[in-house]
């Protein structure tokens, strides 16, 4: 498999030596004081005691990757690089298939492609045909399916390979058909040894796996050059001679590769620009950048992505040019792209890009290139940005000062929670729920009491529950929202309600049963349903237990049926296993007195498997 050049000084801590020590249960803070490890030895044992111990510890470690964040730990993503290498050598890979369901489960449950990445490049040295399951989704995505298609292939076997030959997207784009085919082609071990299959002769096939003699290097040559040429082979075969003449005649195969890019096949074209990220020199970057206008449409995207690989200052200002094309898929290429390299020049023309974008693909795409520069200057250029421009602009700004946990930027958000735009205010308090101060939860209950847009009135019961769990304030606030309810109308009830559902531990539970105490048989008589409901929502068994004992106490027959209603949602939400519901619905049974309450609890019977 293919490592992570950027992490390969990383990668050398984790080759063993000797056998491992006995794992012994380490917290992540005691893991990462041992890095970086004395030497292979100690990495060996300390990466050994970290696959063998408690899963925990690898999800904790998963969980805490920030890579662009200011103040982030950089021995957690060295931590799991040298894990991920550990188990792949013989010697320690018991806990290989452990190890690589933790990061598929990391992978699909962490936000932002650049995060996704560094799941997959994971992958790509420990995971298994098993893993294919998880990255098989980001074959399709549009800003992914590179990163997909390269771990597919690294993990490789027939699961692989069947994997890509039945990719189906939905519209695909030329950039996918071709990573695909590209990465099939390889897979598939195209410099086949047998002419009758593709036409070509033997010199080329041997020179594609490997360069040929000095002396047959012009013969090999002119034959690469006229398979080339010859429409009456397959495209597979053309493309494995594109490959053959560049182990054979690499020094002068640049117009060759230009040619190329202009056939009609992805798979010609598509093997030409991978053969020319690996040319050296400017030169080749000002060639490909004069003969862009002159390439057909699907071609020019895939030029850009190519030059964005190159690590030179003419292929870097063709990128940052390209921000600027007429062409969407011009732009988006660069978008993907403009990251590799970084730098304020870029980051300010990606600024200038996003003020001009129109459609919500665009936006999204030059969001997602944004995070990956470094802070602070990311957040800085968000910050500006939330306050003006379109809705779609600023609620990818608020997106990224969420996303980077851009603490400083918080004033920026606050202006944003009175924008005129339900979806700018649902932004912002998403992003004041992972930026905001003990003191913004006064703000966000007056936000959530006139709030007019659900989604919105949600995303700032999220930011109440975060930021009281992150200054450890659940208890005041839970005691804030009980202090509401004596003279508040029953929105205002309804809306405190479904906070202390937001909640959702049992000191809020606790709450909503006394309110529904008041509501049943006190002064609340108007909530009674919102109460009911709550607690027939409540995700924790116990909700059960409270209705139960309403329904015993009640005598009033409506209000019973109203609460039994509520306890046959609660009974299957909250306990899954049959046996036990059939042990709940046995508890209920005596209570019932009415033959509509009985029949109810009879079906409910019924229907438990």
């Amino acid at each position: 498999m293919t490592n992570l050049c950027g992490f390969r000084c990383v990668l050398f801590i984790a080759l063993a030596l000797g056998a491992a020590a006995q794992a012994f249960a380490m917290t992540m803070e005691e893991a990462l004081a041992e890095l970086p490890a004395k030497d292979s030895a100690h990495g060996a044992e300390l990466f050994e005691r970290i696959a063998s111990g408690d899963e925990a510890l690898i999800v904790a470690l998963c969980d805490s990757v920030r890579l662009w964040e200011e103040g982030a730990n950089p021995k957690v993503p060295m931590a799991l690089h040298g894990l991920a290498t550990h188990v792949t050598h013989p010697e320690h890979g018991a806990n290989r298939a452990k190890v690589a369901r933790v990061i598929e489960g990391a992978l699909n449950r962490t936000e932002g492609p650049e995060l996704k990445r560094f799941f997959m490049n994971l992958l790509r040295v420990c995971g298994d045909a098993s893993s294919l399951a998880a990255v098989a989704p980001y074959v399709c995505d549009t800003t992914l399916f590179e990163d997909a298609v390269y771990t597919v292939e690294a993990i490789g076997g027939d699961g692989a390979l069947l994997l890509l030959e039945n990719v189906a997207c939905e519209d695909m784009p030329a950039a996918v058909r071709t990573a695909v085919d590209t990465a099939l082609m390889r897979m598939r071990d195209t410099v086949m040894r047998d002419t009758d299959k593709t036409g070509l002769d033997a010199m080329i096939l041997a020179a594609a796996a490997a360069p040929p003699a000095q002396g047959d290097s012009v013969r090999v040559a002119v034959l690469c050059r006229e398979a080339l040429g010859n429409n009456q082979l397959s495209d597979q075969a053309r493309a494995t001679a594109l490959r053959a003449l560049a182990n054979t005649d690499a020094s002068n195969i640049l117009p060759d590769l230009i040619a190329a890019a202009g056939d009609a096949s992805p798979l010609v074209w598509g093997q030409a620009l991978q053969l020319a990220g690996t040319l050296p020199g400017e030169d080749a970057s000002r060639a490909w950048v004069k003969q862009l206008p002159k390439l057909p449409a699907p071609v020019r995207p895939q030029v850009i992505f190519m030059l964005g690989h190159r690590d030179d200052n003419t292929a870097r200002a063709a990128v940052r040019e390209a921000l600027a094309a007429d062409a969407l898929d011009l732009r988006l290429a660069a978008y993907e792209t403009i990251g590799r390299h970084g730098g304020k020049r870029a980051l300010t023309a990606l600024g200038r890009a996003m003020g001009k974008a129109e459609s919500a693909t665009e936006v999204e795409a030059i969001k997602n290139a944004m995070l990956q520069f470094p802070e602070p200057d990311v957040s800085r250029i968000a910050s500006k940005g939330a306050g003006r421009g379109g809705k779609l602009q600023r609620i990818a700004y608020l997106e990224i000062i969420s996303g980077r946990c851009a603490k400083q930027q918080l004033r920026s958000v606050r202006q944003c929670l009175k924008d005129k735009e339900p979806q700018v205010r649902r932004a912002a308090f998403a992003a004041l729920a992972a930026v905001g101060e003990q003191k913004d939860l006064e703000t966000l209950f007056e936000h959530l009491l006139a709030e007019e847009d659900n989604a919105a009135m949600n995303a700032a019961r999220g930011a109440i529950v975060d930021i009281a769990d992150r200054y450890d304030a659940r208890a005041a606030t839970l005691k804030k929202i009980e202090g509401f309810f004596g003279d508040a109308s029953l929105d205002i009830r309804t809306r405190l309600l479904k906070t202390l559902d937001a909640f959702g531990d049992a000191n809020a539970l606790d709450a909503v049963k006394q309110i529904t105490e008041d509501a049943l048989f006190g002064d609340l008589t108007d909530t009674r349903a919102a109460a009911l409901e709550t607690l027939g929502a409540w995700r924790d068994a116990r909700a059960c237990d409270i209705l139960s004992d309403f329904f015993e106490r009640l005598e009033d027959e409506e209000t019973r049926m109203a609460t039994l209603r509520q306890l046959l949602i609660a009974v299957p939400r909250t306990i899954s296993d049959g046996a036990k519901q059939k042990a709940r619905w046995a508890r209920v049974e005596p209570l019932c007195r009415t033959d509509a309450e009985k029949q109810a609890v009879a079906e409910a019977l019924e229907k438990i498997k």
